[in-house]
């Protein structure tokens, strides 16, 4: 789950800087922002806005140059965005967007002329992406949660109604009986009276 995908990424990163020649004289302090993101990584599911802010961070960074051109980095922040996009805090979700919005604009600003309208639109796309599509599952996580609710209240006014149904026809058949009882009570209390009267008469 969440936390061997923070491993991987962290351990990708680590690969990465201590292999790769553009590294050369800033390896410990990019090794050191990577396994510091890769740290971070834990925390992506609960709190997502903890490694984004601190990916981002390396992004922005000057000094960081070589690690903000990471592909592995640039995977591990979009995993981030998608998280935020898909919170269900809606502040939280908010907020990984606003961050990911800060962070095109300051690349754009930082990077003295480095950045053509083509970088900027696949920058762009890269942050709001993931991050639309972890708000597009979440609301259909949401709409599903929402029809099962319904679902399932149906089913209980369906047992309702059913229970009250059968109470209501248990009733019913109780007062028929009533009525059948009680009329051949009368009826034998009838018979009764008469009988006696009929055996006077015979008597005369």
């Amino acid at each position: 789950g969440n936390a061997l995908f923070a491993a991987a990424v962290s351990v990708a990163l680590q690969l990465e800087v201590w292999t790769a020649a553009r590294f050369a004289g800033n390896t410990v302090e990019s090794s050191v922002a990577a396994l510091a993101f890769g740290a971070a990584l834990l925390l992506r599911g609960r709190m997502p806005l903890v490694p984004l802010v601190v990916g981002t961070t390396i992004i922005v960074a000057p000094s960081l140059n070589e690690l903000a051109n990471s592909s592995v980095l640039a995977i591990g922040v979009m995993a981030c965005l998608y998280a935020c996009g898909a919170h269900p805090e809606r502040r939280i979700s908010l907020g990984g967007l606003g961050i990911g919005v800060a962070t095109i604009a300051l690349s754009v600003w930082t990077a003295d002329g480095g950045f053509s309208p083509y970088d900027t639109f696949w920058v762009t796309l890269i942050v709001l992406a993931p991050w639309a599509t972890g708000r597009l599952v979440r609301g259909m996580q949401e709409r599903a949660q929402l029809l099962e609710r319904r679902n399932v209240l149906l089913e209980i006014e369906q047992e309702t109604a059913a229970a009250r149904a059968s109470a209501e026809e248990r009733i019913r058949i109780a007062r028929e009986l009533h009525d059948v009882v009680a009329h051949a009570l009368s009826l034998i209390v009838v018979q009764a009276r008469q009988r006696p009267n009929a055996r006077i008469g015979v008597l005369l």
